[in-house]
């Protein structure tokens, strides 16, 4: 069962529930540029993916393949495409390690100012262990337009890691095409 907020906001939920897990998918893309910069996607996945942790996992890509964009004057493209990686591993444990809550009005507890309105509400549970006063960290509002942003974000992130990869494929030989930037 979903929490009541996120029962309530089923928008809102999918976009969190698709960035939570998707973080994934962009490990993946991680990994297989790795490959195409290493010309050895088995080794690439080895190296990602043998041990736990985004960070460890972002710092060695960032490590291996920053040279290699380098000598092909990309590096400021893969700086940006790294930073873009590390902030969606922000925006996804923000939500792994959150609390839904949601305000409600219209539904009978008053008129207030939106009648038959829902919004999503989340309490970092990270934030709320820092809380003087405990748990009882108060609950951020979590507007669609914000949540929609952050999903977009997610999908250039992995258009960008994307492109890096067929770069890295064109300048080992393997695709004879140069594509657009994102």
């Amino acid at each position: 069962m979903l929490s009541p907020g996120l029962s309530l906001c089923p928008k809102e939920a999918s976009l969190v529930g698709a960035m939570v897990v998707n973080y994934g998918e962009l490990e993946f893309c991680l990994a297989s540029c790795l490959g195409a910069v290493l010309t050895d996607n088995p080794l690439a996945f080895k190296l990602v993916f043998r041990d736990r942790g985004e960070d460890r996992s972002i710092n060695l890509c960032d490590t291996l393949m920053r040279p290699h964009f380098a000598a092909l004057n990309l590096e400021g493209v893969f700086t940006e495409t790294i930073d873009q990686v590390r902030h969606c591993k922000i925006i996804r444990n923000q939500y792994a390690h959150s609390w839904f809550s949601w305000s409600a009005f219209g539904l009978g507890w008053g008129e207030g100012p939106h009648p038959g309105t829902v919004s999503l509400k989340l309490v970092s549970l990270e934030d709320a262990v820092d809380d003087p006063a405990g748990i009882s960290a108060e609950p951020k509002n979590l507007p669609i337009p914000l949540v929609e942003e952050q999903a977009a974000y997610f999908v250039n992130a992995q258009d960008w890691i994307m492109w890096l990869q067929s770069e890295a494929e064109r300048a080992a030989g393997k695709s004879l095409e140069k594509t657009a930037k994102p």
